[in-house]
């Protein structure tokens, strides 16, 4: 799973360290066709990354009005902002100098 999370651009850079901590809270899915992974609105805490097959991202899932706008296959990600959020910010051992 270390090298799918090294391809993802928001993690390349990461450290071995860094990598580490991401791998020990990550869990590996198998996800069966047409399951439905996260509905549009809903709370969310997962960012998933695409290991093999696709994803298709669909507006109005379950309405007349229903639109495809992508379909994702391996090396992609979805849930970034549900990722993001969860993560603790990291805190500065002092704060900034102040402009003079």
């Amino acid at each position: 799973m270390k090298n799918l999370l090294c391809k993802v651009p928001i993690f390349a850079g990461l450290d071995d360290k860094a990598l580490k901590m991401l791998l020990e809270n990550a869990e590996r899915m198998e996800v069966p066709a047409d399951t439905v992974i996260a509905l549009e609105g809903e709370d969310n805490n997962c960012m998933y990354l695409i290991e093999a097959g696709e994803v298709c991202i669909i507006k109005n899932f379950n309405t007349p009005n229903a639109v495809k706008l992508s379909v994702l296959g391996p090396g992609s990600s979805l849930g970034k902002c549900a990722f993001w959020k969860r993560c603790p910010v990291p805190q500065r051992e002092k704060p900034p100098a102040r402009p003079q």
